[in-house]
């Protein structure tokens, strides 16, 4: 089952979502740049056989923003709380991806009575505390390429690691799942966004939900060391290096990461 709409936040800022099969509901929060269409299919797929796997677009992805307001880390989730509250009466795990995973923090600190489990993929937690990535990882990050070649080119290098590029020649099997483009005053606001967030380092001691943080051991936009920085600052968290992972490792391995997330939704 699969179906379809547009969530109107109370600032009148509508957020299209979908919602793919059925069970515990899991809302899945997506990265820079990208749209709520670009997550692997393979992942939701391994996902929705056990969960009913909610994706949403940001404020402003699609072109469409009432909004005065401009976007941050903590608005965004806000967004999240209401699209919560919207479709689900009691706690929901919540799967945030780079900087899905900073909103899902903030959601995670200012709402635990809705926050299930939380899995933070690719991420840190901000501030001056986080590893940061090398000065010309930031400079490719807020390039606009004009040609989708060159957008890709550079999707890659950021996302996948060398090998895996090697391994898998054909640019354009690398991102199979796109939607309609990103709008770029919506990725330059994130850009913003992401750069001046204070973090969550002091406060990563609130998040008490059960957290699983997962890394690329070959990371270089959210170097692995993060991972251990979130994971010793929670209550109950761990976290898993994936070998020969980039940035993008949920496009490298989804089905993997289906495998993983499921098992850790599912344990007692």
């Amino acid at each position: 089952m699969e179906k379809s709409g547009v969530f109107m936040t109370g600032d009148h800022c509508p957020l299209q979502y979908m919602i793919s099969g059925e069970g515990p509901s899991v809302i899945l929060v997506h990265g820079y740049g990208m749209t709520m269409a670009e997550w692997p299919s393979r992942m939701i797929n391994g996902l929705s056989r056990s969960f009913s796997v909610i994706r949403f677009n940001l404020r402003g992805v699609a072109g469409e923003s009432d909004s005065e307001l401009p976007f941050t880390i903590p608005l965004a989730a806000e967004d999240l709380y209401e699209l919560v509250t919207a479709v689900e009466a009691e706690a929901v795990n919540i799967i945030g991806y780079s900087m899905g995973g900073m909103i899902t923090q903030e959601f995670a600190i200012h709402h635990p009575e809705l926050t299930g489990k939380i899995v933070l993929i690719s991420t840190h937690c901000g501030g001056a505390e986080a590893a940061p990535p090398e000065q010309w990882v930031l400079d490719e990050m807020a390039s606009t390429p004009d040609k989708i070649d060159e957008y890709i080119q550079r999707a890659g290098r950021l996302l996948l690691t060398e090998k895996w590029r090697r391994e898998h020649p054909d640019p354009m099997s690398w991102f199979p799942d796109y939607g309609e483009p990103t709008n770029q005053k919506a990725v330059t606001g994130q850009y913003e966004a992401m750069s001046s967030w204070e973090g969550t380092f002091s406060r990563l001691d609130h998040i008490i939900s059960s957290a699983l943080v997962i890394s690329g051991d070959e990371d270089i936009v959210v170097p692995p060391l993060n991972a251990s920085i979130l994971a010793s600052g929670m209550p109950d968290a761990r976290h898993i290096i994936m070998k020969n992972g980039g940035h993008g490792a949920i496009f490298q391995y989804p089905e993997d990461m289906a495998d993983i997330i499921r098992f850790f939704f599912e344990e007692e």
